[in-house]
């Protein structure tokens, strides 16, 4: 059996493995870090476009996100917040200097909500 391998390398290297059903191999998931706490990505502007009741209305909102560094980076973004709709674990690799919008959710009323509440509910995770 190796699953009991696999948990001991797991243990010695702080990665999370998970066994493949019915293989008995381990994936390691990618140990990932706050992309904004860590200073690897930076959310620049936040955008909102009210849409009409054709697009179902409520409010988009986007995010402007730049990778300041110069190497590529790979991470996910979710959106944590309520929403109709939202990004979930979402994978993207920008190039070095990157800077594109993106967006992370539509919220029916969403009049209200203010910059600070989507910075909060927009997760970065870098790999």
């Amino acid at each position: 059996m190796m699953l009991r391998p696999i948990l001991a390398a797991s243990l010695l290297t702080g990665a999370i493995a998970v066994s493949l059903p019915g293989t008995g191999q381990a994936q390691f998931a990618p140990q990932s870090v706050d992309c904004i706490a860590t200073g690897k990505l930076q959310i620049t502007h936040i955008g909102r476009n009210q849409m009409t009741g054709g697009e179902g209305g409520g409010l988009a909102i986007s995010v402007l996100i730049y990778n300041p560094q110069n190497t590529s980076q790979r991470f996910s973004i979710t959106y944590t917040g309520g929403a109709r709709n939202k990004v979930t674990n979402q994978e993207r690799n920008w190039s070095a200097y990157m800077r594109q919008t993106e967006w992370v959710a539509t919220v029916t009323g969403g009049s209200s909500i203010t910059d600070q509440q989507i910075r909060n509910n927009v997760q970065l995770r870098c790999y």
